[in-house]
């Protein structure tokens, strides 16, 4: 996209697109501005040219703000204060303020950069020029659908007459006959935007079914409507088969889930917890230090206490150690015992 702003952006790239937009809003002759463009009086001369004429409403597609600045400018260098620029980094109320003067008629070019596309709304625009490129299809609609609108006064009369013909009829004599597109980088020849099968489909035609029909036709020589047929047919299959092939891996993906749960339940029942709790006996008028045993994991081990039984120590004293008390009264009791026998002399 930066070597492509770099080529547009190029101002002897961006005459030929001025002269080109200034000669159509105007209603002037091919060529007229390239033979007075070395002129002291070219200004007047356009004027004059003009007869009076006030520029077509036009809408400008750039690649880049500094492109859209660089048009903007030479526009005005034709037309002084005829052309304002727009972009992404405006500032929002010198934006709409812009947008405004334009739609009230206060000067006839908008130059922009991806800001007067979905949702821009000026039906008065009657000449669309396009001087950036685009992949995308339905971005190319979207710009050229800005100058596609019927003129205010007649857009809500449109829908009481019941005809086409009255209804092109009725454009006809409006303020707005027709609107102009100038494509200056190939869109409409690299987007196909309306063909006979877009018509024969309809308004509400399955866009899907639309592009399948417009490949049967590459494929093979096919009338539209069979080939609008076919790929309706060939839809509604694949959709049945992506329906058939999510049910599919719904239900799979169900009996793993009880599967799992299933291995869970199981593994879950065969799980035996393991607690440690205290027992303290309380008498109501025994004066004696209650007796509490240790039951469970901390516990002494039964080889503990039978080996402080063998020490000396009372087995319901014992049994009331935990096994780290229990092993401390051992190595203690050990040590002391020990210590008291007598030791041998050296002759």
């Amino acid at each position: 996209m930066q070597d492509l702003a770099a080529v547009m952006e190029f101002e002897s790239n961006l005459h030929p697109i001025a002269h080109a937009a200034i000669e159509s809003a105007c209603g002037l002759e091919i060529g007229f501005l390239h033979s007075i463009r070395d002129d002291a009086d070219r200004s007047e001369k356009l004027l004059e040219a003009m007869r009076g004429r006030t520029p077509r409403r036009t809408l400008v597609f750039t690649a880049s703000v500094l492109q859209a600045e660089r048009l903007a400018e030479i526009f005005k260098r034709w037309i002084p204060s005829s052309a304002q620029m727009i972009c992404g980094k405006s500032e929002p109320e010198q934006r709409q303020q812009i947008v405004a003067d334009y739609a009230a008629g206060r000067f006839p070019v908008l130059v922009n950069v991806m800001v007067a596309t979905e949702g821009f709304d000026c039906p008065g625009v009657e000449l669309v020029v396009l001087a950036r490129p685009t992949k995308s299809r339905a971005l190319a609609i979207q710009m050229i659908g800005r100058g596609t609108r019927p003129a205010d006064a007649i857009a809500g009369m449109l829908g009481d007459v019941p005809d086409a013909e009255g209804r092109r009829a009725m454009i006809a004599a409006s303020v707005k006959p027709y609107c102009e597109i100038l494509d200056f980088v190939g869109n409409c020849g690299k987007h196909k935007l309306i063909t006979a099968i877009d018509v024969l489909a309809g308004v509400n035609g399955d866009e899907a079914v639309v592009q399948r029909a417009r490949e049967i036709v590459q494929e093979r020589p096919c009338d539209v409507k069979e080939a609008l047929l076919f790929a309706e047919a060939d839809i509604e299959e694949d959709r049945e088969i992506k329906k058939m092939i999510a049910e599919a891996e719904a239900a799979k993906l169900l009996e793993e889930e009880e599967r799992a749960l299933q291995a869970e339940t199981a593994r879950r029942a065969a799980l035996v917890g393991t607690a440690a709790y205290q027992i303290r006996d309380v008498g109501e008028f025994d004066s004696a230090p209650a007796r509490e045993s240790v039951i469970g994991r901390n516990g002494p081990s039964e080889k503990q206490i039978d080996f402080l039984v063998r020490l000396g120590v009372q087995r319901e004293t014992a049994a009331g150690y935990t096994k780290r008390q229990a092993s401390a009264v051992i190595s203690s009791m050990l040590a002391k015992r020990d210590a008291a026998r007598p030791q041998a002399v050296p002759a």
